[in-house]
Order: structure tokens, then C-alpha cells, then sequence
């Protein structure tokens, strides 16, 4: 069929008129009738007709467009395109971040890979933003439509900000659009809360596998813990009662042992597994209190460090315990074994003595020196705890505003508030009642555990500074050795500024708020740095090796430090622009960062091996040592005295004494 039929004018009567429209009409759909030309001419572009008849053909509509002549009907504008006018023959494209459904006369939603924040004002460049690495975005995509990716986390469905969860994809964070009771809908079925690391009743969340797991019977628990320290306690006895009054048969062996013991003692190597010890405790506190999150397969390593450096791993016992009973057996809990480590001294000293002591004897001879290395250890590690009560993590809740009266028990959120939870327990929101009864206990503990620790160690060694500067011993100055043995008597006041430094490095810097927690890396790089500078200053150690090892050590924690602002600032670039941004602005991967932070770990690990096996092999000379038990007798000399004179009272063994004064004075 030909789309132009033409007649004679000389035939134009009323039927041929009739036959024109009949033609024109009937047969061709997406033609008219010209009335000048007496022409079925094709429709034009922009135009349409749907069915054949008498009509003229209809201009598309607004949203439409038909590009071709002749057009039985109009198709719509495509996704991201508009037309605002009727009769067009194309689409115009929107202008990001706008976009378009299919057939909108108007560029009325946001684009893909942008999200329109509210819903009270229309999209517009302000409006529209653009969408994070968390977010899944399509077109027409609100804040409260928004596809959560998985491995990412939020707390309500107007929060423009999502939040990394343990284990990425493989860990309770599955993602999704439904938001849920405070982002549950994000979380496999096994957990909820922050970060989906709260778990229901009867389970606990375990970090390092990041699951919720059941807890175990508590009457397991409490057995393995009874007999652990029942253990301990048999252990204690039998050395007590072999070092006190060894049986004829090993008595030989035993005084070897002492003698063993007091050669290690003497050779300094107290002082340096405290310097070792103070070294490793503080790094592996790092991704914790400095929330640096430590590339995958650095996270177990680090996990296993701390539980093993805290002393008294609460998780490990019981893991099920809520915050406030972990705090409370972490405080008191370390109490208690410093109590029972200064009985198990006392009596000790008391056996040892053959019952002839005084109490108060017994006390300075076994049991403050027992308790004192206790203290030492176990101050840092709950300190930690202590002060994680104020380490608040805040999470944009970003709910607009519900206009509730001001006597409606109904609370209202505006836009940009946050609500913040306890970071060791998701479970508790921070200002609550149940945290405040946590602070109640945590300020009780605190004046116990860092302030008393530290203002007992500095009240014992004012009491024993005459002592020690003067070299004349006293019980009480004897007793506090483990203070001031291996530090030089005008120094007598280092070890309780390491322990303030300590405290300060795994304590207080918690009260950073935790959305300044790169700042709490910046104090610790200033304190480890004040430190470097100040132990070469004093010089406190009495053996030169001792002072390069503390001064190796603050150097190394520093470059520790660093390191980890460079991860933290790697995550946080991450975050916003993407890994490989990350990657290019800063030349390192977090994965080259961990393994530099592992690697000045190991330098310092073969440090403190290489200076003891040279010191050993270097403390060659000879010990006066008891011969009762192999200890080394407590010296002191007089004003203006530099030698001591030893008599034997066998003739032989004086002979022999002679010559090694004259070869190796003492």
C-alpha cells in the first residue's frame, strides 16, 4: 500500500470525499487527510495517531517523544531523560546529580550513585548527594531507600552515614534496605545492635571469629577457674616448702637452682623483662584504644597479644558476664589476687624464717615483695578497662525531627544528632541509667587501681629514699627492691614515672572522644617522644644496657605510633574516597603498614635477646652468694667506704677468697 494517494481535482464530488476520509481513514492508521492537497500525508515527528478515522494526528505528550514520521504512538523518555514540552521529537538529558524516571516531564528524582537526603524538599544539587562506597544506589533513591551493602552497618534508616562491621562480608553484617528496630534489619539473624554486635540472650559475640556464640556452662567455668588457681595454690606450697627445707636428696640441686636464680637476678635480667614486658603490653593495647583496625590477617595475632598481656582476661573466663560484672571482676577481681599473692608471701617468709619472724617481719620479707610485680603488671591492663567506661562510640541516628510536644513522653530527634554506645558493649547506651551505675564503679576502681597504684609506689619509695641514697638498707627498703634495685639512688623516682607514663599511654587518653581517637595517636606519639628525650637525659639505669634498651623501646613504640596514624588516616581516606585513593595519596597499603609495625616488634624482640645473651656471657666474674641458700647478701657501706673484706673461717677457703679479691676486687 502506498502512504500518498492522490486524486483528479475534476472528480472532487461530495462521495469522492466520502472515499478520500474512507481511505485515508480506514486503511492507514498514522495518516490524515490534507484538505488542500487532498493528500493522506504520514504524520510528523513529535506527532502520533493510535487508530484509523477522521481525526487529525495528536502531538505527544510531555514525557514522550517520537522521533520517526508516520508514529502510530509516542514513546516514553527514558530513564535520565526529560521533556518538558508536547509534541517533541526527542528526550533532553538531565543534568547531574538529577535524573529522571521513565516518562517524566521533568528531572524530578536524584541519579544513580546519588541518594536525595529528604523527602520535605524536591532533589536539586543540594539535595542530592552523592553515594558512599556503603551504599547501593539506583535512580530515584532516598536515604530511606537506600540498598546498605554487606559488611556495613547503620543505625536508622535517616542515617547518612553506614559503618564497617567485623569480618566484612563474612561477618553479621548482611546489608540490605530495611532498617529494622535501631539497624537490626541490617544483621543476620543471630545479632543486632550496633554494629550487629549484640547477641541474644544466652550468647556472646566473639571478635575474633565475629560470630555470637553460646556461652558455656558457668559451672564448667567456674570448675576450670577453681582448680586453676587451686593449682597454682599446690604449685606455690610444694616450691615454698622444697626452697624452705629441701629434702636430703635434692638439696644439692636446689641450692644450684637459687644460685641459678640470683645469677639471673644479678645480671639484670629483671629489669629488662620489666622493660620487655611494659613494651609489649602497651602495643598490644594499640588497635583497641587507638581504634586502628589492622589489616585481616594482623587482627588474630593482636587479639591473642592482648588477652595474653591483660593478666586477667575476663572474656576468657566469662564471657557471658555483662560490662558491669566484668568491670567489677576486673577491679576487684585483681585486688583479690594481689591479696592473696602478699598472704602466699607472708606465709612463705614466715615458713622459711623456721616460724621465728614477727608478722610484721614476715610482711617486708615475703609479702610486699611478692605483691609489688603484681601491681606492676596488673595496673596497666585494668586501667584499660576502667577508663573504656567513657569510650563512647557515636552513631549518626539523623532522624528529622517529629514535632512532638513538650510534655509528650515521645522522644524527637532532629536531623544531625547521634546516639552513642559503649564500645566494649554495644548493648549499652551511653548516658542510660545502666551507664551510669558502670561510671559509679569505674570512678570507685580508678582512685583504687592507677591513682592508688601509682600513689602507693611513690609514698614506699619517699619512705625509702634515705635508704637507698645513703646505701644503708632497711627492711622496708629491702622489701622494695623491685622499684629500685636496678635504678641509680638519684634516680629513685623512675620506675613510678614509667608506671605514670604507662597508665597514661593505656588509661586516660580514653576520655579523647572517640571521634577524635587520631588524636589520642598524636598524644601517644608526644608522650612516647617526651620519653625517648627524657631517659638518655637522667641516665637512671644503674647498668648502661638497661638505658639503651628503655630508650630502644620508646623509639620503637614511637615508630609504632606513627604507623598506626597512618593506618588509622588510610581507613579513614578509605572511608570516604575509596582503598585506592587511599593507596595513591598516602604510597602505603594498610598491609605494608602492619607488617612495618610487626617488624619493629620483631627488632626489638631480637634487641632484648641479643643484649641478654651478651650480658650473660659478659657477667663472667665472680658472686658472693649465701651458702645456705645460694641468695646474695644485702651490702652496705659506710661513709667514705668503697670496699668490702671477706674472711672465711677455713684457712683454705680464706686463702683462695685473698687471691680473688686481689685479682677481682668486688
Amino acid at each position: 500500500m502506498q502512504d500518498t494517494v492522490s486524486l483528479p481535482p475534476s472528480f472532487l464530488t461530495d462521495w469522492c470525499h466520502a472515499l478520500l476520509n474512507l481511505i485515508c481513514g480506514s486503511r492507514i492508521a498514522h495518516t490524515e487527510r490534507d484538505a488542500s492537497t487532498l493528500r493522506c500525508e504520514r504524520c510528523s515527528a513529535g506527532q502520533f495517531k493510535p487508530s484509523p478515522g477522521d481525526e487529525p494526528c495528536s502531538a505527544c505528550h510531555a514525557g514522550k517523544y517520537q522521533e520517526a514520521m508516520g508514529g502510530s504512538a509516542c514513546r516514553n523518555c527514558e530513564i535520565g531523560r526529560y521533556q518538558p514540552y508536547k509534541g517533541a521529537a526527542e528526550c533532553l538529558q538531565c543534568v547531574a546529580p538529577l535524573s529522571a524516571v521513565v516518562g517524566s516531564p521533568v528531572c524530578s528524582v536524584c541519579g544513580a550513585t546519588w541518594y536525595q537526603v529528604t523527602t520535605s524538599t524536591p532533589p536539586s544539587a543540594l539535595n542530592c548527594q552523592p553515594c558512599p562506597s556503603a551504599f547501593d544506589c539506583g535512580v530515584n533513591t532516598t536515604l530511606s531507600t537506600v540498598m546498605v551493602r554487606p559488611g556495613y552497618w547503620r543505625l536508622s534508616a535517616s542515617a547518612q552515614t553506614a559503618y564497617r562491621c567485623r569480618g566484612d562480608e563474612r561477618g553479621p553484617c548482611t546489608g540490605g534496605r530495611e532498617v529494622g528496630q535501631l539497624g537490626d534489619g541490617y544483621c543476620n539473624g543471630n545479632s543486632s545492635g550496633p554494629l550487629c554486635e549484640v547477641c541474644a540472650h544466652g550468647s556472646y559475640f566473639n571478635k575474633g571469629t565475629s560470630t555470637c556464640l553460646w556461652c558455656p556452662e558457668e559451672s564448667l567455668r567456674s570448675g576450670l577457674l577453681l582448680g586453676a588457681v587451686a593449682g597454682v595454690l599446690l604449685i606455690l606450697g610444694a616450691v615454698s616448702r622444697i626452697a624452705g627445707k629441701p629434702p636430703a636428696a635434692c638439696r644439692s640441686q636446689v641450692l644450684y637452682l637459687n644460685i641459678a636464680v640470683q645469677r639471673v637476678g644479678m645480671a639484670g635480667f629483671r629489669e629488662v623483662v620489666k622493660i620487655t614486658f611494659t613494651f609489649y603490653q602497651l602495643v598490644s593495647y594499640i588497635p583497641a584504644l587507638y581504634e586502628v583496625d589492622l589489616p585481616e590477617s594482623f587482627n588474630r595475632p593482636w587479639e591473642v597479644a592482648r588477652n595474653i598481656m591483660a593478666v586477667v582476661s575476663e572474656q576468657q573466663i566469662y564471657p557471658c558476664l555483662s560490662f558491669y560484672g566484668a568491670l567489677a571482676l576486673k577491679g576487684i577481681g585483681g585486688l583479690l589476687l594481689a591479696a592473696v599473692v602478699f598472704v602466699i608471701g607472708t606465709v612463705f617468709a614466715w615458713y622459711r624464717s623456721t616460724r621465728r619472724l614477727a608478722l610484721r617481719e614476715c610482711m617486708l620479707a615475703g609479702g610486699l615483695p611478692a605483691t609489688l610485680p603484681v601491681i606492676y603488671i596488673c595496673t596497666p591492663a585494668v586501667s584499660v578497662m576502667l577508663f573504656s567506661t567513657w569510650n563512647c562510640v557515636p552513631y549518626d541516628f539523623d532522624l528529622q525531627a517529629k514535632g512532638a510536644a513538650s510534655n509528650s513522653t515521645e522522644l524527637s530527634y532532629g536531623r544531625g544528632v547521634t546516639r552513642s554506645f559503649l564500645r566494649d558493649s554495644p548493648a549499652i547506651e551511653c548516658g542510660d541509667s545502666e551507664h551510669s551505675k558502670i561510671i559509679r564503679l569505674a570512678v570507685i576502681l580508678i582512685f583504687i587501681w592507677p591513682i592508688g597504684a601509682t600513689a602507693a609506689f611513690s609514698w614506699l619509695l619517699v619512705k625509702c629514699r634515705n635508704a637507698i641514697q645513703t646505701h644503708t638498707p632497711t627492711k622496708l627498703s629491702r622489701a622494695c627492691a623491685f622499684l629500685h634495685k636496678e635504678i641509680k639512688p638519684k634516680s629513685y623516682y623512675f620506675e613510678v614515672i614509667l608506671l605514670g607514663e604507662r597508665i597514661l599511654l593505656s588509661g586516660p587518653l580514653l576520655l579523647i572522644p572517640q571521634g577524635q581517637s587520631f588524636l589520642r595517636l598524636l598524644c601517644a606519639v608526644l608522650i612516647t617522644t617526651f620519653g625517648a628525650v627524657f631517659v638518655p637525659l637522667i641516665r637512671a639505669y644503674k647498668q648502661v644496657v638497661h638505658d639503651y634498651l628503655s630508650i630502644a623501646s620508646h623509639i620503637v613504640l614511637q615508630v609504632i605510633f606513627i604507623s598506626a596514624s597512618y593506618i588509622r588516616l588510610h581507613n579513614d581516606i578509605s572511608e570516604l574516597s575509596g582503598e585506592e585513593a587511599a593507596d595513591n595519596i598516602l604510597r602505603m597499603n594498610t598491609m605494608q603498614l602492619g607488617l612495618v609495625m610487626l617488624g619493629v616488634c620483631a627488632i626489638m624482640l631480637s634487641l632484648v635477646i641479643t643484649m641478654l645473651v651478651t650480658q650473660l656471657r659478659a657477667d663472667q666474674h665472680l658472686q658472693i652468694l649465701r651458702g645456705k641458700d645460694g641468695s646474695s647478701p644485702t651490702l652496705s657501706l659506710g661513709d667514705g667506704r668503697i670496699w668490702h673484706l671477706f674472711n672465711s673461717h677455713v684457712w683454705v677457703t680464706g686463702q683462695v677468697q685473698a687471691a680473688l679479691l686481689i685479682s677481682a676486687p668486688i
